[in-house]
């Protein structure tokens, strides 16, 4: 009878003011005598409910409430959404795992880093921060990863491995920011794709040189540049970007052209001085060294920039060897420019304030590149182009949704293995010796994986045979390296040498050894034009190795100890310049030295000597 009369009153609604009285009635306050269910299911049963008003009348619609058991559409939508997240992070985990795979598949080591490495030995020898014993000289580009080796070797007591493993964990370290940057979805995956299939950046995230350091502090500096819950740059992450770009200057000092443009927006000049303040915080590193590397070398810059920049090979040469660069990657590892020419092309159709100025410094290093002749390296001046494109390409990629999303990482794994030796094809048989005769193209632009890999590779056939009799731990199984061992034991005092690497790290330090390319020798490094008129004609130099002759008498001046260089003008240079690199670290005369050969005052003698050769 009670439910009865609740249903009597719900039919007697007639209006939205009959059902607020019905609900405020006294029959429906007790929930004991009417269920409220019941009442909420007779008034769902009545689709439409009449409102009067003085204007007329209308309908007001009432929707039915859903069953209890129905599951919302949200709720479907977040079940959908966190398994398709699942499905992205397993994916992304199995993409990490082949990117290790192929990491140690590939990994070696090029001559080139033995270089550094020498200086190494002779710094945890006590002979200082030299390339020969006794002369405070330059011959790297990258100090701060100098001396990230020095010290992890020094704590393991072992070269080979001990590099190999940093490289390998270091870019590693890279993969994760880049999913973090870019979060699960595609992508991550078409960037992670990318990374895994590029010949640029696997080939050089081993190798012994600075370049997985590089990508891992641009990672960086891309994470928190993007991320999403700093909506205004604020003093302390200018600073924390500042610092980032001031230890990749320490690493490379080239590299802040990609972070330039950025760096400008970053500027307040309303702030007037104290809007600096976050950059000298941040180049604090950078600083720092550029004081000590004049304090203990005598120079601002690296002998290797002396060594280039003496050389005047006329602009058009340049750039056509720059150009030819560009195209070799084109042949070798097309996924790497297609993927920069893309990045770049999406940032720029896009136009997001954040990824604009990092596209425009991608495009200034890659005309930096172009400019200086590209590299004989064939892609290790693209890796971080191309890293930096692969993030921008995730990042234009992150909002796909669809049954055509996998395109974008399906095309990406097609084009990676379009390349003549893919990555993830290439492993313990990758440098047979037929295969060498192509390694370096017309224009002296060489696969240095493939020149070297069989001697340092970590799963080479050849090194795993020779491992077994070679003299010293981790050493290349190479005819330079074995050289540089039987000099060490029985040590000539001066050696000439153009491959310097391997030689000069086995032959140890009591050895001088001059570099014919002038990277590690600082008086050659500074001979100028003398280049220029011996390779005029593009066939017979070659980017990067730019051969010196030796003055007269200056083999045996290093030999006696006695200055013996028969040109009068030049003898007074080489004078000067030993009282920088080998006279006491604080004394007038150095510093007087120092101050001349930086402001100019000795350039009167190089060009004497210089003319007098004509």
């Amino acid at each position: 009878m009670e439910l009865c009369g609740a249903w009597s009153s719900v039919e007697s609604v007639t209006s939205l003011s009959d059902l607020t009285m019905l609900c405020s009635s006294e029959k429906l306050r007790n929930p004991e005598d009417h269920p409220a269910g019941f009442i909420q299911q007779a008034v769902a049963a009545r689709p439409m409910v009449s409102a009067h008003t003085s204007a007329g009348s209308q309908f007001v619609s009432q929707p039915p409430m859903p069953p209890a058991t129905t599951k919302s559409s949200a709720t479907r939508d977040a079940t959908g959404k966190a398994r398709g997240q699942s499905l992205f992070k397993w994916a992304l985990a199995l993409l990490v795992l082949a990117l290790a795979v192929i990491l140690v598949r590939t990994a070696w080591l090029c001559d080139d880093a033995y270089i550094t490495y020498r200086t190494i030995d002779n710094l945890q020898s006590g002979h200082g921060l030299t390339w020969n014993a006794g002369e405070r000289v330059q011959p790297h580009t990258h100090p701060l990863w100098m001396l990230l080796v020095a010290t992890v070797t020094w704590i393991t007591g072992e070269l080979y491995t001990t590099v190999l493993a940093l490289g390998i964990a270091l870019t590693l370290a890279t993969a994760l920011i880049a999913i973090r940057t870019l979060g699960a979805g595609w992508g991550s995956l078409t960037t992670l794709a990318i990374l895994c299939l590029s010949r640029s950046f696997i080939d050089y995230s081993t190798g012994g040189l600075e370049d997985p350091l590089s990508h891992l502090l641009l990672a960086l500096f891309l994470w928190i540049r993007f991320d999403p819950s700093a909506e205004r740059e604020r003093e302390p992450r200018i600073t924390l970007l500042a610092l980032i770009v001031g230890l990749a200057m320490t690493t490379r000092m080239d590299t802040i052209l990609i972070y330039l443009p950025t760096l400008i927006t970053l500027v307040r000049p309303s702030a007037g001085l104290r809007g600096l303040r976050p950059f000298i915080i941040g180049f604090a590193p950078f600083i720092a060294w550029e004081i000590f590397s004049v304090i203990y070398f005598g120079f601002p810059f690296p002998n290797v920039a002396y060594a280039k920049i003496g050389v005047e090979i006329p602009f058009a040469e340049v750039t056509a060897q720059g150009l030819a660069y560009l195209q070799n990657s084109i042949n070798n590892d097309p996924l790497t420019t297609i993927t920069i020419v893309a990045g770049i092309a999406f940032s720029f159709v896009r136009r997001t304030p954040r990824s604009v100025p990092i596209a425009i410094g991608t495009l200034l290093y890659l005309v930096y590149v172009v400019r200086v002749g590209g590299d004989f390296m064939s892609g290790r001046s693209l890796s971080l182009p191309l890293l930096t494109a692969a993030i921008l390409l995730g990042r234009a990629l992150m909002s796909l949704r669809g049954s055509r999303a996998w395109v974008a990482p399906a095309l990406a794994v097609v084009t990676g293995f379009l390349a003549p030796f893919p990555t993830a094809l290439t492993g313990a048989d990758f440098a047979p010796a037929e295969r060498l005769l192509d390694a370096a193209d017309t224009n002296g632009i060489s696969d240095e994986r493939m020149v070297y890999y069989s001697a340092t590779g970590l799963w080479s056939e050849r090194r795993d045979k020779y491992r077994k009799t070679e003299p010293v731990d981790g050493m290349p199984a190479h005819a330079w390296a074995v050289r540089g061992y039987e000099a060490s034991k029985n040590p000539p005092s001066v050696v000439t040498r153009s491959t310097v690497g391997y030689f000069g790290y086995f032959a140890g330090p009591k050895v001088h050894v001059i570099d014919a390319n002038a990277l590690t020798d600082a008086l050659l490094a500074r001979i100028p034009r003398l280049i220029e008129k011996r390779t005029r004609n593009a066939r017979t130099w070659r980017i990067g190795h730019f051969t010196r002759r030796l003055p007269k008498g200056y083999a045996k001046t290093l030999e006696t100890g006695v200055n013996a260089i028969e040109n009068p003008d030049l003898a007074a240079y080489y004078d000067d310049l030993q009282t920088v690199i080998t006279g006491p670290l604080f004394t007038a005369e150095r510093w007087k030295a120092i101050w001349a050969f930086n402001t100019g005052q000795r350039a009167s003698l190089m060009n004497a000597y210089v003319e007098s050769l004509e």
